[in-house]
């Protein structure tokens, strides 16, 4: 999928609206999208940087349709293979927690929650934003 390709977005209850790609990670399977409709899809958030993320730091995690739960930083990891942070959390994504943004104190968006840690019970990770 390319810069500026088109996507459709649904809800779990059947509501649906049409969005454009405008920045990719292909590496890191992550993308950004602009919704193209009115609330609640249109709500934007901050983006800020896993850089700013320490062992420690309170996170919440904004689940569909409007979950909040909040954890921990575990421990942040910088991958030179993959070219990608993993921010271990507290948090233990369930089915339909994959692609949740984490956000640090500020409501900035630190993260994308992906999926639990198989290893440690009660430990979760997203991808970083650097």
């Amino acid at each position: 999928m390319g810069k500026d390709s088109s996507a459709s977005i649904a809800t779990p209850e059947g509501t649906q609206a049409n969005a454009v790609m405008v920045q990719s990670a292909y590496r890191q399977d992550v993308a950004v999208l602009r919704v193209q409709s009115a609330p609640p899809f249109n709500q934007a958030l901050s983006l800020g940087r896993t850089n700013d993320v320490r062992n420690g730091d309170a996170v919440v995690r904004l689940s569909w349709p409007s979950t909040v739960t909040t954890g921990l930083v575990r421990s942040v990891r910088h991958h030179d293979q993959f070219l990608i942070d993993l921010v271990e959390i507290t948090l233990v994504a369930q089915p339909g927690d994959e692609g949740a943004p984490l956000l640090n104190r500020f409501g900035k968006v630190v993260g994308v929650v992906t999926t639990k840690h198989i290893g440690t019970p009660g430990s979760g990770f997203a991808v970083g934003l650097n």
